[in-house]
């Protein structure tokens, strides 16, 4: 008698199948033609009021339907008045600061125009 066989018998293995075929029409029924002919939102009243409040500037008063006045310059704002004994000091940051007589500064930054006169730091 033959010994036994160690080794089992391979399982079949299975034939992948192709995928359906899918197919895509161009045109078809028009419904896409229809539906970006049709403007009949454009006769709704929510629409018109919608566009009503998109046309007009909304920086102004709504009521006046004007635009907002225009902002200063930063050129316009008052420079602070120099006192006798003032010092201003440079820090390493570019900026200068003004110290007081008891020897603490100023939190606000200036910096210098082009007259040499220190101005607020804005951003």
């Amino acid at each position: 008698m033959p010994p036994i066989w160690p080794f089992k018998k391979k399982a079949v293995a299975v034939q992948p199948t192709a995928p359906d075929v899918v197919e895509y029409q161009r045109g078809g029924d028009g419904e896409a033609e229809a539906a970006l002919a049709d403007r009949s939102h454009v006769e709704d009243s929510s629409f018109q009021a919608a566009m009503d409040a998109l046309s007009q500037p909304h920086l102004g008063s709504p009521e006046a339907g004007k635009p907002a006045q225009a902002t200063e310059v930063g050129e316009n704002i008052p420079l602070p008045k120099p006192q006798s004994g003032e010092q201003w000091v440079k820090n390493a940051d570019g900026y200068w600061y003004r110290k007081q007589a008891d020897g603490s500064f100023e939190a606000t930054a200036y910096v210098e125009n082009s007259s040499g006169e220190k101005v607020p730091y804005s951003s």
